[in-house]
């Protein structure tokens, strides 16, 4: 009896566990401080492991665009060569620049897209999605100071906060990253993992 309560249980917890869940995060000269930290902080909590690399080679820390400055784990052109579950660009004008000029991120880009891996962009991010042609036609949100710069490209939403199309994952900006961020750990884990870390930080799903 014994035995098959623990082969039940066993059976239970195996059909129930989520595999091993990686998320890279892109860190530019100039990234936006509130958007990374916090889907950092969130995916982390929610169990991801997380990968911060640095657009630019050999920087022990990068710098945001007020001043906060963050160690990343790998470099970029050094860091995995395997897609990870989902890679993430924060916002931040002058990040974005850099990022859209990185033809190393585009060439992975195009991989993650290849292999309908999740991509998220956050704020101004999109135009870097743009630059390197990526998703083209999906809908999508971005900060509205952007919206004339990716209509032509995308079907631009000015009305939500966060959208998803497909594998595609976009904010407005700072403002909307926590719901950003679990909508993130809901599409990568769970609905009910969402839910349950949005209470543990005291912020209301919509």
């Amino acid at each position: 009896m014994i035995q098959y309560i623990l082969l039940c249980t066993l059976i239970f917890s195996l059909t129930n566990a989520h595999p091993y869940v990686r998320v890279l995060i892109v860190l530019a000269t100039g990234f936006d401080e509130i958007e990374t930290v916090t889907v950092v902080h969130v995916l982390r909590a929610a169990g991801a492991h997380v990968t911060l690399a640095s657009l630019s080679p050999g920087k022990l820390l990068v710098r945001g665009a007020h001043m906060l400055r963050i160690k990343p784990d790998v470099d970029l052109l050094t860091g995995p060569t395997d897609p990870y579950d989902a890679i993430i660009l924060p916002g931040g004008e002058a990040a974005v620049q850099l990022m859209s000029l990185s033809g190393e991120l585009g060439r992975l880009l195009v991989e993650y897209e290849k292999y309908n891996k999740y991509i998220g962009a956050m704020g101004v991010a999109a135009l870097a999605l743009q630059q390197h042609r990526i998703a083209y036609g999906a809908l999508l949100t971005a900060d509205p100071r952007v919206e004339t710069q990716l209509s032509d490209f995308y079907g631009f939403i000015a009305s939500d906060d966060v959208v998803v199309d497909k594998t595609l994952v976009t904010c407005t900006g700072p403002g909307s990253a926590m719901q950003f961020a679990l909508e993130i750990v809901e599409l990568l884990f769970d609905k009910e993992k969402a839910e349950r870390l949005s209470k543990k930080l005291l912020y209301r799903l919509f």
